[in-house]
């Protein structure tokens, strides 16, 4: 009777974490893409939402990366907001996003993601963290890294 009352917990913890994934509302968390201005003292950050997409019984995240504003913070520093309308292309997935503001945000040009960890808060609440075993550097000034 023990075996079963383990069994059942165990599969009732895997399904509850993972249930989010089968049914397609899985949380993928975030992504922060990093690049070094030349000429600029700080590094700009900007943060998307990772989006999921379900087919048949498959869910996956990575579909789509949308540009959000969050409470950004590195090593316990919360950076500041800016705003520009300079777009850099590897930044937007959606091409349909072509107008409006564009948000990131300053860490200093000593920030290095795979030591220092961000943290962000979205606009619900919900804080996140960045991974730095997930830092992917994309070109010598180029780099993202995602927050679980």
């Amino acid at each position: 009777m023990i075996r079963i009352s383990v069994y059942s917990t165990l599969f009732l913890a895997a399904f509850s974490t993972s249930c989010g994934y089968i049914f397609g509302s899985g949380d993928c968390g975030y992504e922060a893409r990093l690049k070094k201005v030349e000429g600029s003292n700080s590094i700009e950050m900007r943060i998307h939402q990772v989006r999921s997409e379900t087919v048949g019984s498959v869910t996956s995240c990575g579909y789509s990366y949308v540009h959000t504003r969050a409470k950004v913070e590195v090593a316990g520093t919360e950076m500041p907001e800016r705003t520009g309308q300079n777009r850099l292309t590897e930044t937007y997935v959606n091409k349909s996003d072509t107008g409006g503001v564009d948000y990131f945000y300053e860490a200093p040009s000593t920030f290095d993601p795979r030591r220092d960890v961000i943290r962000i808060q979205n606009k619900d609440g919900y804080k996140y963290a960045s991974r730095p075993e997930t830092v992917k550097e994309w070109s010598g000034k180029f780099l993202t890294v995602a927050l679980k």
